[in-house]
């Protein structure tokens, strides 16, 4: 892309985020502490299905994240978990149909979800963790060791 392209990719990105103030907060790097904090749930999933629920919040079009639960490393004991995202929002978490993935949720308004936009869900390929976006840990390391920081982190 060139420097005009550039630009303007910047412009709208911009102009998106001021449009919608509070909205959607602005993703800034969190330590693991931090977003163990943060999250009244943490599990390993799947994704089972994404519907589009014809519903907004705040101008934007509300998701549900229908998830299968392979472990629970905090919070309740569920087997599924539906978390809701804002899909159009630039900080959100992608989500795609039989992604496997770390998952960092808050409990709002009766509702899941996904804790500091994109940073709160670690995709899970080959036993690894990829993109992670956590401030002192690396952008990829294999599922266990990440696993084993998230437990040592956890209240008893």
């Amino acid at each position: 892309m060139d420097a005009r392209g550039t630009l303007i990719a910047l412009f709208c990105l911009v102009a998106a985020n001021l449009a919608s103030p509070g909205v959607v907060a602005k993703v800034t790097q969190l330590t693991l502490a931090e977003m163990v904090d943060r999250s009244d749930v943490i599990i390993i999933g799947r994704v089972k299905s994404i519907v589009d629920t014809g519903r907004q919040r705040s101008g934007f079009p509300l998701g549900e994240i229908h998830l299968s639960v392979d472990r629970v490393l905090k919070g309740p004991r569920v087997r599924d978990l539906t978390v809701y995202e804002l899909p159009t929002a630039t900080e959100t978490a992608p989500f795609k149909l039989y992604d496997q993935c770390v998952l960092f949720v808050s409990r709002h308004e009766g509702q899941y979800w996904v804790v500091q936009g994109f940073a709160g869900k670690i995709d899970i390929r080959e036993d690894r963790a990829h993109g992670v976006y956590i401030a002192g840990q690396p952008e990829t390391q294999p599922v266990n060791a990440l696993v084993e920081q998230i437990i040592k982190l956890i209240p008893k």
